[in-house]
């Protein structure tokens, strides 16, 4: 099999940033990235059928201002995708903070780890 991305990466600045428009843009920046990800897959495995495709989910990390955001964008009918937000994590890069931050960013991470591994389960067997 190919070497496809399933995991786009979007940052919007520094950390900490604030510019909304640069967040906004961003966001939308890696909606369409995921968008091409998917049409790039499409476009690979065209034999497969529309009820298989919509089982596939391509992910985008956006990290913007003091957060991490999983998005998760899926075909769900003719012409129609959709997105949600599978997680979040709070960046607290304060020394005070780390008893609360770090499981809460493992937490995160297994949380991803499941979500790619669910739809692992429904694509990428033989």
């Amino acid at each position: 099999m190919k070497e496809i991305e399933i995991l786009l990466l979007e940052t919007s600045g520094s950390f900490n940033n604030k510019d909304k428009v640069k967040i906004n843009f961003d966001h939308h920046k890696g909606m369409f990235g995921s968008l091409a990800i998917l049409k790039t897959i499409a476009d690979e495995f065209y034999f497969t059928s529309a009820d298989t495709f919509k089982t596939l989910k391509v992910f985008f990390l956006h990290a913007a201002g003091t957060k991490l955001h999983l998005w998760s964008i899926s075909f769900c009918e003719e012409g129609y995708f959709e997105l949600w937000r599978e997680e979040f994590l709070d960046i607290s890069p304060l020394f005070e903070d780390r008893l609360k931050f770090l499981p809460r960013s493992v937490q995160f991470f297994l949380e991803y780890e499941g979500v790619v591994e669910e739809d692992c389960k429904h694509n990428c067997s033989p």
